[in-house]
Formats: structure tokens, sequence, C-alpha cells
């Protein structure tokens, strides 16, 4: 039997050419397979234990770190167009066994990765079941240096290996453990993020925002309600927009960015559960 720390790896090599890093704990009969994605920084291995707590459940779980990201081939989270990453995902999902059903738990700019992907017709397959999202990046929080996010079209051309801010760890979790563990994880990037990186996010929360109105699957959006990187409204623009006839939203209150690194965080993954076994 597979453990949080006992999972199977291998490489996706992606029509860009890039290595993509994946873990999987496989089940030969899984009630459905879960997709993870990571959000900006991170890396799959950050998610080993609520991918534990999805295979007691008899679900299959695979996770893969974005180019530039954890063991991906890739350097310090920087991208030169943000549809690296969505054309990465694609080249996931192929890999994926398509006769089982799926769903995927993505976070943050995981988050806009798929959206996106959604929003540019890219195919899910039909054993698609629904988006599970926490914090999803569609609008950054404004006290995270706002002049920056206003001049970020501009260094983003002009100096795109410029390093802008970095990732606040006391935004992560309220729980002094896991803002400790974030700092001191060798496969998180704590340097300031790429003025191209940057921008590309920002054009793209900008670009879902205006499209929200065409995203049609199935979704639970979650969202710490103190989140101080990721606005709330991000889940609240999400929710009331989304044309979706199978939508719900929960804001989970005085929860930072990694609501599932929380002490709330069993009853998330609960509800999260509880959301797959009415859909499979």
């Amino acid at each position: 039997m597979n453990t949080a720390n006992s999972y199977n790896t291998l490489t996706v090599r992606t029509d860009q050419s890039h290595d993509i890093h994946m873990k999987s704990w496989f089940r030969d009969s899984p009630k459905a397979n879960i997709l993870i994605i990571h959000g900006y920084a991170e890396h799959s291995g950050r998610y080993s234990e609520i991918a534990q707590h999805f295979y007691d459940q008899d679900y299959g779980v695979y996770a893969y770190d974005h180019q530039g990201h954890g063991q991906s081939s890739g350097k310090d989270c920087y991208i030169k167009s943000f549809d690296e990453w969505v054309l990465d995902l694609g080249s996931v999902i192929k890999s994926m066994n398509e006769e089982q059903p799926y769903f995927i738990y993505a976070h943050s700019v995981g988050a806009l990765v798929t959206i996106k992907y959604h929003l540019e017709s890219r195919e899910f397959g039909s054993n698609f079941k629904g988006l599970i999202t926490t914090g999803p990046a569609l609008k950054i929080s404004e006290d995270l240096s706002p002049t920056l996010q206003k001049m970020s079209t501009f260094l983003g051309a002009v100096v795109p290996w410029l390093k802008t801010v970095k990732l606040p760890a006391e935004g992560i979790s309220r729980l002094p453990l896991e803002q400790k563990k974030y700092d001191d994880d060798p496969l998180i990037y704590r340097g300031g993020t790429y003025a191209s990186t940057g921008a590309n996010i920002i054009k793209n929360t900008k670009f879902v925002q205006a499209h929200l109105s065409n995203v049609t699957l199935p979704f639970l959006v979650m969202h710490g309600g103190d989140d101080p990187i990721i606005e709330p409204d991000s889940t609240r623009m999400l929710f009331e927009q989304a044309k979706s006839s199978d939508k719900e939203m929960v804001i989970w209150d005085d929860l930072f960015h990694e609501i599932i690194r929380s002490s709330e965080k069993v009853h998330i993954w609960k509800k999260m559960t509880d959301w797959m076994e009415h859909r499979i």
C-alpha cells in the first residue's frame, strides 16, 4: 500500500520538450483519479499529505511540478509565456488513463492554469468529472506590491529577468509550523518573482476575469476569508460569473491562502471528498 512518502515517479516529456516530474499514488481500480496542480513557487511534494487522504478514500492520485518548479526542467519559476504552463497541463492529461474518471484539484496559480486551459477549449476528455480549486489566482492582493503590479507589463518586456517581490511565508497559513516548513523547503523557490513571470501571471488573471462567463465545467471553489495573497473576490467572481450548471463556493472564515494547511484542514479535505463522491 502506498503511503504519503511512498509513491511512484515518472517523467512526462511534453510537446515543448520539457521534462515534467510527476508523482503517482496508483490504484488498479480507483473510484476515480485526482490530478493535483500546485501553485506558484511550490511543488507537488507539498501535497503528499492530502494525496494520502485521497488515496485512503480509494482514489488514485497524480501530481506534477510545473516547469521551472520542483524537479521539473526549467529555471527558478521563469517563463516567457503563460501558455508554457497551459501546454504542459495538456501533456500531463494526455499521459493519464483516459478510461478512468478523474477530477482536478488545482491551487492558486494552478487554478489559473486550469481555467485558462478550459477557456481555450482544450480537451479534458469525456471522463473528466469536475474541478476543485482553492485560492484561485484570479485577482492578486492589492497589498502585494501594487506599484510593481501596475508596472508589470513594462518590466516584463524591458527587464524580464529582473527579480521583484517574493511570496511572504506568513501569508501561506496562520500556523507558524506551516510557515517554517515553507521557508525551509529546498524545493520551494524563495527568490524574487522574475518580471516576465509576474507579468505573465497578471496578464492572464485579467484575461480569465474577462472571460469567466465562458466557464462551464463543474466546480467546487474554496478560499480563505483572510487570504493576504490572492483576493477572496477571485472566488466570488468565479462563482458568480461562471455559467456552470454545477458549481459551489465555500469561504472559510479567518483562514489564509493555503487552506489545506490550516487548523481546519481535516474538514476541508472531507468537503472535497464528499463533493467528488456525488459526481462519480
